[in-house]
């Protein structure tokens, strides 16, 4: 995913965003509020610098719910799809993969927050699982 520039958006299109640079790492994440936030077993969360990502419509139908005041959540005031998080002071940016409008060249490598999995979710795969957070996060 080096030059190639992804786009995307949420389900209205009232919200869109592209990415123009390497993906850092692909997560999924299996803590209660990513399964709560996404209604499944858990949220697949693609990892990049925020200098290479920006919006590109409809920033201003972006909500934001910040339940405790470090873990803000952002979705479409329109139709509700979640979107990008950011954190410009550590550039970088989480985006749930399944808002590309395209597939990616990249695959998640590693689940977190195992410890607190959807008790009726089997993971598969043999990529490395953490209960919480990986040290070197």
């Amino acid at each position: 995913m080096d030059k190639k520039t992804y786009t995307g958006g949420c389900l209205c299109g009232s919200v869109r965003f592209s990415l123009s640079g390497p993906v850092d790492v692909v997560n999924c994440c299996h803590c209660s509020r990513c399964r709560r936030r996404t209604g499944s077993a858990y949220a697949t969360i693609v990892h990049a610098a925020y200098s290479h990502f920006q919006f590109t419509e409809g920033e201003e139908n972006i909500v934001t719910f910040n339940p405790d005041g470090w873990n803000s959540r952002r979705f479409c005031g329109s139709c509700g799809s979640p979107l990008p998080g950011w954190d410009e002071e550590d550039d970088e940016v989480g985006i749930p993969a399944g808002l590309f409008d395209e597939g990616l060249d990249v695959s998640p490598s590693l689940h977190i927050m195992t410890a607190s999995k959807a008790s009726w979710h089997e993971i598969s795969g043999n990529i490395p699982q953490y209960e919480e957070f990986p040290d070197d996060w």
